[in-house]
């Protein structure tokens, strides 16, 4: 039982940090196209 546990939570840890993972890339995205923008402005 504490295997099958175990196992879910694993999988459960890997599935959160690949969204984790995607956020962080959009979000870099987000503050490189902010930045291009500022650089253009001033």
């Amino acid at each position: 039982m504490g295997l099958v546990l175990g196992v879910i939570g694993v999988l459960i840890m890997i599935i959160i940090g690949m969204l984790f993972g995607r956020m962080m890339q959009l979000v870099g995205l987000i503050i490189e196209a902010s930045v291009k923008l500022f650089k253009k402005l001033f």
